[in-house]
């Protein structure tokens, strides 16, 4: 299997991540996969329809919108302040379990940092600077890829707790 790259992830800061999600949604003629909202148990999927206006009504953060079409999509990761050294966040690529496997050894081999690895994902950096995430996750459907979503965590559950 030939990797397939599945997504390019970039830091906006807050006050861009509306309007970024827009402009991505209009330049590449995108969707919005999902947003979310960081949570002291993990991340909270907001609800799709109306997130920006359930997070203004509720004082939420939305920290994370991912846009998409086909098996392609953008992560927007909202940054308090634009970060130093740029936007760019990661490059994700789809492998088999097999590949995964090898992508091991050779980041082994060559000491790379690795910054999270499990049984689907590595995630790393290159001796010369590029973060890389290899999952054998697809992106055909990223809508199925929110955390909030997979782990049964939903931002309107948590503004009924909080009221």
């Amino acid at each position: 299997m030939i990797p397939k790259m599945t997504h390019i992830a970039m830091r906006i800061s807050d006050s861009e991540l509306r309007d970024a999600e827009h402009f991505y949604c209009d330049l590449f003629r995108m969707d919005v996969a999902f947003r979310e909202t960081m949570t002291p148990d993990g991340w909270a999927t907001l609800p799709k329809e109306d997130g920006w206006q359930f997070a203004d009504r509720h004082n939420l953060r939305i920290g994370l919108v991912m846009v998409y079409r086909g098996g392609f999509a953008i992560d927007l990761e909202a940054r308090p302040v634009p970060v130093p050294g740029g936007r760019y966040s990661h490059t994700g690529i789809e492998v088999t379990s097999e590949e995964l496997e090898h992508m091991r050894e050779i980041v082994s081999h060559y000491d790379c940092e690795i910054s999270h690895s499990s049984s689907s994902i590595l995630v790393f950096d290159d001796p010369y600077g590029m973060r890389w995430e290899f999952m054998t996750l697809s992106y055909d459907k990223p809508q199925l890829l929110s955390a909030g979503a997979r782990e049964g965590r939903w931002a309107e559950a948590l503004v009924q707790v909080q009221a």
